[in-house]
């Protein structure tokens, strides 16, 4: 059975290397990009291959909003995931994603998400639960 792949975009390098760390742990495949010009060249590239994309929201160059609806242009099923520092999601977000997270959550979200959208059975973390900061890093601490 192959594992679902997902791409995750974020110009931070400490959230790519949380994002392979994590959903590697979780048993989905992951590849990273850190732009949104690069995540649509590995998507061109990869092609069937990406089960999904978690992108951030605020990147230089291209933003995830832009990344979205470039995605949603090119491959309307392919579910997109956005993780901002704003709540509400931006206006030009909400409209091109499948469901939006605010960056900092508990990762459990995420990773019921993903598995909601890819249409698995939810995967929950223990009870201490590892979270997001703002700036990307993970942190341990209460679900």
């Amino acid at each position: 059975m192959k594992r679902p792949t997902l791409l995750c975009v974020d110009d931070d390098r400490a959230t790519r290397r949380f994002y392979e760390t994590l959903f590697d742990r979780y048993g989905y495949g992951v590849i990273v990009a850190s732009s949104g010009h690069q995540a649509l060249e590995l998507l061109h590239a990869e092609g069937a291959d990406i089960d999904a994309v978690i992108s951030d929201y605020h990147m230089p160059g291209m933003n995830g909003a832009e990344l979205a609806a470039e995605i949603k242009r090119c491959q309307p099923t392919l579910p997109v995931i956005m993780i901002t520092g704003r709540q509400p999601v931006p206006e030009a977000a909400s409209h091109v994603v499948d469901a939006a997270l605010v960056k900092g959550g508990p990762v459990d979200r995420i990773l019921d998400q993903v598995a909601i959208l890819l249409g698995m059975a939810c995967k929950t973390l223990t009870p201490v639960a590892v979270t997001m900061r703002a700036n990307g890093g993970p942190r341990n601490g209460p679900a």
